[in-house]
């Protein structure tokens, strides 16, 4: 294929990828192994092309989302430019490494490109929501974020891989080193944007002690983040029976006889409507994700379906549209269980209204910090760089199963989870929802929740937030002090912990300002990185 061909090919795959079309098979197009299989297809040297992927694969081997939808790299524009390039130049996989970071540096600002212009489709759908225009809120979900991401995407690959190695060698060349080192302090800092923004939607300030709990846990004690999950389980589970006695041994199901000859009259909602619903949230979890309001756009599109259903007046379903269209983010996978829950909860208001709007929001929010604590410390920092782990030796030896299986086993395997914990949230919240909210089960199980949440929090801030200084001192007798080594001696890590609470304590006083906050974070970092602080 031509050199035409390669660069629009690699510029739509690029789109592609991250357009998050899928939520976790758009995350297995964007790894660089699985993105070696196509690059060795349209060029036809499948070894040189797998070998590149295999070494980039082990850089980006645990960069995921993090809490709050922040990507601390990309190793999608990474790959798609430094993979094509280096097969065409015969480059060594070191050296297609070398040419990869910084644009995997860069694809963080691309991204926040995408995710602040993804804000003026929230803005649409909220005058969607008021006319109870279903039709307007699916295109401000899925089409016009499509579209956007093209804009922003696609020329950018393309050009870097039509103008060849030469002309990206000599772009990276003209970059000064300090503004290539303020890149990566960003990468290290912007994280912590997200593990606030978590921390705050919890919104639990008691509860805090937890997060420290879980952060030092890890950086005293080396704790693996499966290990912390575990250990965060339980103390959730002992603190629950300590602080709601009562609750303990209260079954969460209602009379299941009663109940099935209620549903049975007054059934409304489909095996087909939930899975459909489903479905939807899979296929734009993230594609819709603004720093406004994260996924609430996608959220509200997916319940879209169902609320026509329930609500045939246009001011109860313009209600229920407004009513997901704020605020929400969590961890798509496990998050299912949330929207089960809340199309249960939407059924039972539908059906005898006594469930009111604010307690569908309520629990959406109280649900929204635990999942995404459970289901980024777990789903993706451990099952998807395991299953990509697996498959690394392979490519390293230039077979394409490298790159296949985990394009199979990674979707397949989340699917099956949201799935199942889809329609299991909504069989919950059908079957026990009225009992849940009159026992106080469901104030003792986000309890619970709010607590792992946090641990869980803070072992991911103590293991993926990478802020340190280079600061050091020579003293009159020749002994050099490095202000690192202090400040572990002191507290380990004690920099991103910092990073995480002055956000968090800005949101609290200011409410979540994305946008300015990522200003500061630039800032921030172009500063320190010109005076050598970070």
């Amino acid at each position: 294929m031509s050199t035409m061909g390669i660069a629009i090919c690699m510029g739509l795959y690029y789109w592609i990828a991250r357009l998050r079309f899928g939520y976790t098979i758009s995350s297995a197009l964007l790894q660089p192994t699985t993105i070696a299989v196509f690059v060795g297809l349209i060029t036809g040297q499948m070894a040189l092309s797998m070998e590149i992927g295999a070494a980039l694969q082990l850089v980006y081997l645990g960069v995921t989302s993090t809490p709050g939808g922040n990507v601390p790299n990309d190793p999608a524009l990474a790959g798609t430019i430094a993979i094509p390039l280096g097969v065409m130049a015969n480059m060594s996989p070191e050296l297609a490494v070398a040419l990869a970071v910084p644009f995997g540096v860069i694809g963080v600002f691309v991204d926040q490109l995408r995710r602040t212009t993804n804000a003026f489709w929230v803005h649409m759908a909220d005058k969607y929501a008021e006319e109870a225009n279903v039709a307007g809120i699916m295109r401000c979900a899925y089409l016009f974020p499509a579209l956007m991401g093209f804009v922003i995407r696609f020329p950018f690959v393309f050009v870097i891989d039509y103008f060849g190695a030469d002309w990206a060698q000599a772009l990276i060349n003209v970059l000064p080193d300090v503004l290539l080192h303020s890149f990566e302090v960003m990468g290290g800092i912007l994280p912590a944007l997200g593990f606030a923004l978590t921390i705050m939607v919890i919104g639990k300030k008691e509860l805090i002690p937890f997060f420290f709990l879980g952060y030092f846990a890890v950086a005293y004690l080396q704790i693996p983040v499966m290990g912390m999950a575990i250990f965060g389980l339980i103390i959730a589970l002992v603190m629950r029976m300590i602080v709601f006695p009562d609750t303990t041994n209260v079954s969460i199901f209602a009379d299941k006889t009663a109940l099935e000859e209620e549903a049975e009259k007054q059934h409304i909602l489909s095996k087909a409507d939930v899975t459909k619903s489903f479905w939807l949230y899979y296929f734009g979890c993230e594609e819709s994700n603004s720093y406004e309001r994260l996924q609430s756009l996608v959220f509200c599109a997916s319940m879209a379906p169902v609320l026509q259903k329930l609500y045939p007046e246009k001011e109860d379903l313009s209600d229920a549209l407004k009513r997901h269209l704020v605020f929400f983010n969590t961890e798509g996978t496990l998050g299912g269980i949330i929207q089960g829950i809340s199309l249960a909860m939407e059924e039972e208001k539908a059906i005898d209204g006594k469930i009111p709007g604010s307690a569908i929001t309520s629990i959406k929010t109280g649900l929204m910090g635990p999942i995404a604590g459970m289901g980024d410390g777990i789903v993706w920092a451990v099952v998807m760089p395991v299953i990509f782990g697996i498959f690394i030796p392979f490519a390293e030896q230039g077979s394409p199963i490298g790159g296949i299986m985990p394009l199979i086993l990674w979707p397949g395997i989340t699917i099956l989870i949201q799935y199942f914990i889809t329609h299991y949230g909504y069989k919950l919240g059908r079957e026990s929802i009225s009992g849940i909210l009159q026992s106080g089960m469901m104030k003792s199980i986000i309890y619970a929740a709010n607590i792992l949440g946090l641990i869980m929090m803070g072992a991911l801030s103590s293991s993926y937030i990478n802020i340190k200084t280079p600061l050091s001192f020579t003293m009159a007798a020749g002994n050099t002090l490095e202000i690192q080594s202090i400040l572990d001696a002191v507290i380990p890590n004690v920099l991103p912990i910092i990073a995480v609470f002055a956000i968090y304590f800005y949101m609290q006083k200011k409410g979540p300002r994305y946008n300015r906050i990522l200003l500061a974070i630039i800032a921030i970092s172009i500063v320190c990185a010109l005076l050598g602080i970070l």
